[in-house]
């Protein structure tokens, strides 16, 4: 994936910042998913370390979608939908 390919600014969905939030040590660390994870959710996590290890930032800047966010389901019931 080259620099050139990733927009300046992306707008994520709530579940998206959630995902991050869930799998942060992989996404920001480059430490390798749980044994159990599903295909998709490898792939979510590669495509989201890329994108911030060529230092993109996604922002989330909506007071509405912070919101969201905070009243979010608990950590093991939002991992247990993604796999």
């Amino acid at each position: 994936m080259a620099l050139k390919d990733i927009p300046g600014r992306v707008f994520l969905d709530t579940c998206v910042v959630n995902f991050i939030l869930d799998h942060s040590e992989e996404i920001h660390e480059g430490i390798a998913p749980r044994t159990d994870a599903g295909e998709r959710v490898i792939a979510d996590i590669t495509a989201l370390y890329n994108i911030f290890f060529v230092g993109q930032r996604a922002m989330c800047s909506s007071p509405y979608r912070r919101i969201r966010i905070r009243r979010s389901l608990p950590l093991k019931t939002r991992i247990a939908d993604t796999n």
